[in-house]
C-alpha cells in the first residue's frame, strides 16, 4: 500500500475503495462454487485477522479517503443471491467493527456520502 498511501497523502481529493478483501483471496471468481464460497465464512476469524493485518493501519492512517466498496460485478451467477449478500454484509460489519471507532462510520458510509454529495 505504500504507493497508494503516497498518492492519497499527496492528493487529498483522491479516494481508495476496499472491497472483496477476504483474506487476500479472490473468492467471488468466475466458475467458483457458491457452497465453497459460503464455507469460507462459516468461521471467518482467520479472514478478519489477515484483512486487519493488511488494511487496518492503512485505513486508520487515511480515514477520510478510504471507502468500503459493495459492488460485486458479474463474477459468479450467484454473487447477488440473498444468502451471499447476508454473508458479505455480516463480514463487512465485522471487519469495520474491528477498526478504531473514529474511522468506522467514515469507512462504512460517510466518506462515500461526502463524495456523492459534491
Amino acid at each position: 500500500h505504500s504507493l497508494v498511501a503516497e498518492i492519497l497523502e499527496n492528493h487529498p481529493n483522491v479516494y481508495y475503495g476496499i472491497d472483496e478483501i477476504y483474506g487476500g483471496e479472490w473468492l467471488l471468481k468466475p466458475g467458483a462454487d457458491k457452497n465453497d464460497f459460503l464455507n469460507n465464512f462459516k468461521n471467518y476469524d482467520y479472514l478478519l485477522e489477515k484483512d486487519l493485518a493488511k488494511f487496518e493501519d492503512f485505513i486508520e492512517s487515511h480515514p477520510d479517503q478510504v471507502v468500503w466498496g459493495t459492488d460485486r460485478g458479474v463474477s459468479a451467477t450467484w454473487d447477488k443471491d440473498a444468502d451471499v449478500a447476508l454473508v458479505l454484509n455480516n463480514y463487512a460489519r465485522a471487519f469495520i467493527g474491528k477498526l478504531d471507532p473514529a474511522v468506522q462510520e467514515k469507512l462504512a458510509y460517510k466518506n462515500a456520502e461526502r463524495i456523492f454529495s459534491k
